[in-house]
């Protein structure tokens, strides 16, 4: 447990849309952009809902969920995490979360991906972890069980938007 909780602190950083970005306090709702409403309905198989989390560097968000789900069991939360957001460079802090115990390798995206199950967070949680260029780490997670090759489709989508 020790090992996970000093893990998502080093992953707990923030995001910018240059190559290499310094925190600042400009706000953006960018992260909403890269993967719209209608395109998340898709993967969250009913009507949804995109709404910012973290809008200021070093790190972007947004969360996606199911409309037509009382409490919105079914989510997607999406974020891009730039140098400042690191202890110390991305591709160190990817290699820790590529050591998980629970973490498989995912083939064609980004440089590295990783995708892991945590069932020990509420809820439990499907991340893929991708190493991206320019001191970047893309994150896809999935409230409760989603299958890597789900979030695999969904980090193509949004990465293929983030530098455009």
């Amino acid at each position: 447990m020790t090992r996970f909780m000093s893990a998502l602190a080093v992953l707990a950083v923030a995001v910018t849309l240059s190559p290499v970005a310094h925190a600042d306090d400009r706000e953006s709702t960018e992260a909403c952009s890269w993967v719209s409403a209608d395109e998340a309905a898709v993967f969250l198989g009913g009507p949804a809902t995109a709404a910012p989390i973290r809008t200021q560097l070093p790190e972007l968000s947004c969360a996606y969920r199911s409309s037509d789900e009382p409490q919105a069991r079914r989510s997607l939360e999406s974020d891009v995490r730039f140098a400042d957001a690191f202890p110390w460079d991305a591709a160190t802090t990817f290699q820790e979360v590529a050591a998980w115990p629970t973490a498989t390798a995912v083939d064609g995206v980004g440089l590295k991906a990783v995708c892991t199950y945590e069932p020990n967070v509420t809820p439990p949680s499907t991340t893929l972890t991708v190493l991206l260029t320019g001191e970047r780490i893309y994150r896809v997670t999935g409230s409760y069980v989603w299958r890597c090759d789900t979030l695999k489709a969904f980090a193509e989508l949004a990465i293929a938007r983030i530098d455009r």
